[in-house]
């Protein structure tokens, strides 16, 4: 549910569950390194417009996490795919000022799922307008083979393309380049020791 704060802004009161896919292009891979070819799609909307994430959406009500991501994959860049592992948990929560905190909720060990400290802090959030819990999820096509297609861009995502971490984190990091990853992103390939390198 939400509340109305003046100006039309309405706020969340609970958090919104939310899956994102990490596609290879090649579906032998099982982990995603700097030369790893994936799916990125730029946001057209709030929050993070104009910035370059994995694709993938909210869950609706009475759908599975595994359900949520293959509509969402399919919606955002026509590929059919399947869930093959969690990755990634995350909170995200925004300020009215697209401020974001991202830290992740939880982390693998050998015997148990834990949590685990903050990774990244955009800006303190004294009012929150916004709080999603994202899972990431490694996907391959639904046949595990290559996904050999070209995504198409549809729903909320202005662009998709296949794009090598290498080359994404690159371009993030310049300036002059104009891309943008999501802070998102910026946390999930800085989690995945992606970053910088």
């Amino acid at each position: 549910s939400a509340f109305d704060v003046g100006c039309g802004m309405q706020v969340q009161q609970q958090p919104r569950v939310c899956v994102a896919a990490l596609i290879p292009r090649n579906a032998q891979e099982d982990s995603v390194g700097p030369d790893t070819e994936i799916v990125l799609v730029k946001r057209g909307h709030e929050p993070a417009q104009g910035t370059w994430a994995t694709p993938g959406g909210k869950v609706e009500f009475g759908e599975t996490l595994e359900a949520a991501l293959v509509r969402e994959v399919l919606e955002e860049t026509a590929l059919h795919v399947r869930p093959v592992r969690l990755v990634a948990a995350l909170d995200a929560i925004v300020s009215p000022q697209q401020h974001f905190v991202i830290r992740e909720v939880l982390e693998e060990t050998a015997l148990h799922v834990r949590p685990v400290r903050l990774v990244a802090a955009l800006d303190a959030i004294v009012s929150p307008q916004q709080h999603f819990v994202i899972l990431e999820y490694l996907a391959h096509g639904k046949v595990g083979e290559a996904v050999a297609v070209e995504p198409v861009a549809g729903d909320d995502a202005a662009e998709a393309k296949w794009v090598r971490v290498r080359d994404a984190v690159r371009w993030h990091e310049d300036p002059a380049c104009g891309f943008k990853l999501s802070p998102l992103m910026d946390t999930l390939f800085t989690r995945l020791g992606l970053m910088g390198g």
